[in-house]
């Protein structure tokens, strides 16, 4: 069977599954899913705590999911452009 990420068995997934091994334990997508957007729902909490604290406003424009996964993704490989730019389109320096 050939996942998601183009192999037949991912050392990085739980075993039979494509789920990534996650540090919640999680096995379902779904529950998974849900984790992540609550994950990604509270570190938007956090910027903008952070950034009001600082004196700074704040305004979310619609930024793809996609758009943020890949500047993400783009950040973990040691790219924080893409990460930047987003940060840049929303806090009133």
């Amino acid at each position: 069977m050939r996942d998601k990420y183009g192999a037949e068995q991912d050392p990085y997934c739980y075993p039979g599954t494509t789920i990534l091994i996650n540090l919640l334990d999680l096995h379902n997508d779904k529950e998974l899913a849900q984790a992540e957007a609550a994950f990604t729902a509270t570190q938007r909490f956090f910027f903008e705590q952070l950034l009001f604290t600082l004196g700074h406003d704040i305004t979310w424009p619609k930024i793809s999911k996609d758009v943020w996964v890949s500047a993400y993704i783009a950040g973990y490989n040691g790219n924080l452009q893409p990460l930047a730019d987003i940060i840049r389109q929303v806090v009133d320096f």
